[in-house]
């Protein structure tokens, strides 16, 4: 009998009930929905903690974030306490290859901030075959990563800095915004999704 496919998805900025069960879904994507037809689906599932990088650090390594203080985002910069296991390591032991595209955000004391730089440490210490790291949609303001490179060749990255800076400014005022100018294929969700 060979190993089932494991495929992990987190997200983060979604209404509580998103891709639930039942009655009251909002998005219908067919692949999510085959996913979610042959898959495991886990109801009762919660995040540990409500901020994104303690939250992938907690089930990258089986801890609370609590466990080792991390109760918020900059307290997980350039922080990897190297006694914790991986659970990418763990399949790795089991057989599996292993990857991460999007999202990670924290590193050992030392290793560049800068993702392409550090992919092959963040590899090696959290048991990934492949890495392909972005920064997050805001945090593509100020760090490059593979999506921000794609935005750049496409000539959009500085208009779409601007136009981040200026929703988050209308956010935080609790004005309307509009939606991104750019082209859904060139949106940050495709983009990894492509990967």
């Amino acid at each position: 009998m060979t190993a089932p496919n494991i495929l992990l998805i987190t997200t983060d900025q979604h209404r509580w009930d998103f891709g639930t069960v039942g009655e009251g879904d909002f998005v219908h994507l067919s692949a999510y929905e085959r996913m979610r037809r042959e898959g495991v689906i886990l109801p009762n599932a919660y995040s540990v903690c409500p901020i994104c990088t303690p939250t992938r650090m907690g089930w990258n390594h089986a801890i609370y974030p609590s466990q080792i203080s991390l109760h918020k985002q900059g307290g997980t910069r350039g922080f990897v306490p190297p006694h914790l296991g991986a659970m990418p390591r763990v399949l790795q032991r089991a057989g599996y290859s292993t990857a991460l595209i999007g999202k990670l955000h924290y590193r050992p004391p030392g290793c560049s901030q800068i993702l392409s730089e550090s992919a092959e440490i963040m590899k090696q210490l959290c048991g990934y075959d492949f890495l392909h790291e972005t920064s997050g949609k805001s945090m593509a303001l100020s760090q490059d990563c593979s999506f921000t490179d794609q935005l750049k060749k496409k000539g959009l990255l500085d208009r779409y800095r601007t136009d981040v800076t200026e929703r988050i400014r209308k956010k935080v005022r609790r004005e309307p915004y509009r939606p991104t100018f750019l082209a859904p294929e060139d949106c940050m969700d495709a983009y990894i999704g492509a990967k």
